[in-house]
């Protein structure tokens, strides 16, 4: 349960189990308490290790033998040093990684059993391991760390290298990023980690769109999807099929939105939670191009408050700058100035520059805005409604000017060129589009048979059926699927069924 992302569901199940009952027992105290470092309830996971770490310090408390006793203290500096990790305190974790260091190499049970530590799926910066997003933190102290200890903590599982090579990819150094993926895709694939394949397909995705490839794009979610359903990750598919839909918004795909929007279970009246936040955030993002403003910054807002609670850098910055572009969209550029001065800030702190990138035309109107005005200053009311950051000290309610948060010019100019240069590529993704879908209709000239017998195959048919309606053999409508297959360029009845929809071939 620890492993494919059903914590809730076991924390539930210990909680209804009377308290003395858990509490005297070693491995139900620490699996209570890596089902709470899972949802970022440190403090609770805190209590249920310390009742361990308490019978091993009591000389009188029995064990079955001393090597369990010393797995069990193995167990408890894991579980402390991930806590201390949780909680973004680096000397807590360095010390327990010292002690673990000290005590034993053969690893944790519970660290080697493959628990999932990505509740966030689509992204490893905004969860333990990239410190919630604080990039500066990790690239300066958590890495140094873990490269001293990482062969003695747990087998490798992908996560680190994944989470370098989303770093990498954000910093725009595509080379480096594509060969820490590599090294990732290999870990996790023999650690059977299914925590980084997400952020590995979409990242690795996110790569091959910014170098134009959108079809390739496509596919490597596509194959993500597969490998998921394979490794038991069934229910981490939803945040590839908001991917999916955050590029079909690129290629102004109206029909896949549509379909997304039908299939989700979302509503902008629900709290969003930290495994469904990508499919929120996708949200925001259908229904401002919808140009549904008002239910768009209804959900911000409540993202907004999320992102806060959990103190995560990450989805700060990305809620600033969806809120920065539905108000501009609104018409309010003043407003939409001051949150995206939060947000520039933020990013340039921390290094980040895809995420503001990839929102393509929106993004370079507001950057060129921002650049032209040399946007420097926001009013004190403003600072309070956009953040309550440390940074933006109020002690005057006043509605004066007041310097805060200065961005570099260089680093807005710098944003504004790779924009525009993101926004070429997005135009190519339509024209690419409207050649393949061209190239497909000369391609297919598909009989009357064969028609017929796609017209079924999206009836979900057997074989037979499909003969017995027609009323010709089993045999001629299986050379008829193969001559359908390589007309379409596809390998199975699901994908035929679903090309022939995008060019509506069904109905021709």
């Amino acid at each position: 349960m620890l492993k494919t992302g059903t914590a809730e569901t076991l924390i539930s199940w210990l909680g209804n189990l009377p308290h003395e009952f858990v509490a005297g027992r070693d491995l139900l105290c620490l699996t209570y308490a890596w089902a709470l470092i899972i949802i970022n309830k440190e403090e609770e996971a805190k209590y249920w290790v310390d009742q361990v770490e308490l019978r091993l310090s009591n000389p009188a408390a029995k064990y079955r033998d001393e090597d369990w006793k010393r797995q069990l203290e193995v167990e408890v500096v894991a579980a402390k040093g991930f806590i201390g990790l949780k909680k973004q305190s680096l000397i807590s974790m360095t010390q327990s990684v010292i002690k673990f260091q000290e005590i034993m190499r053969q690893g944790s049970i519970f660290l080697l059993s493959g628990i999932n530590f990505n509740m966030g799926g689509a992204s490893l910066i905004g969860g333990m391991f990239g410190l919630k997003g604080h990039l500066h933190i990790v690239e300066k102290e958590y890495l140094a760390v873990y490269e001293k200890t990482r062969n003695f903590i747990m087998m490798p599982n992908g996560y680190i290298p994944i989470m370098m090579g989303e770093i990498l990819f954000e910093r725009n150094r595509m080379d480096e990023a594509v060969a820490m993926l590599a090294q990732g895709s290999r870990e996790a694939e023999e650690s059977s980690a299914i925590g980084g394949l997400v952020p590995l397909t979409i990242t690795y995705a996110r790569v091959l769109k910014s170098k134009g490839d959108i079809k390739g794009a496509f596919a490597v979610v596509q194959d993500g999807e597969e490998k998921l359903k394979k490794m038991g990750g069934v229910h981490l598919l939803p945040i590839l099929s908001a991917f999916k839909t955050r590029m079909s918004l690129e290629t102004v795909d109206r029909e896949a939105i549509d379909n997304w929007m039908m299939r989700n279970c979302l509503d902008i009246f629900d709290n969003p939670a930290l495994p469904n936040i990508f499919e929120y955030f996708t949200l925001a993002r259908v229904l401002m191009a919808k140009k549904a403003y008002e239910n768009c910054l209804l959900l911000l807002n409540k993202i907004k408050l999320f992102a806060e609670k959990e103190n995560n850098l990450l989805y700060t910055l990305e809620v600033h700058i969806l809120l920065a572009m539905v108000y501009y969209l609104q018409g309010h550029t003043q407003k939409a100035m001051g949150v995206l001065q939060q947000a520039l800030k933020i990013g340039e702190i921390n290094g980040y520059e895809r995420i503001f990138i990839e929102e393509g035309a929106p993004m370079a109107a507001l950057l060129r805005r921002f650049a032209r005005s040399s946007y420097k200053k926001v009013s004190i009311e403003e600072s309070a409604e956009i953040t309550d950051s440390k940074d933006t000290l109020l002690q005057d309610k006043q509605d004066i000017y007041t310097e805060v948060l200065v961005v570099s010019p260089a680093y807005v100019r710098r944003l504004l060129k790779l924009t525009r240069d993101y926004c070429v590529t997005v135009k190519a993704f339509g024209a690419e589009k409207a050649k393949t879908t061209g190239g497909a209709m000369e391609k297919m000239a598909l009989t009357k048979r064969e028609k017929d017998i796609l017209r079924l195959l999206d009836s979900e048919l057997s074989n037979a059926e499909i003969a017995y309606t027609l009323d010709i053999s089993v045999n001629t409508v299986k050379v008829n699927c193969f001559n359908i297959y390589r007309k379409l360029e596809v390998r199975n009845r699901e994908q035929a069924v679903r090309i022939a929809r995008e060019l509506k071939v069904h109905t021709t």
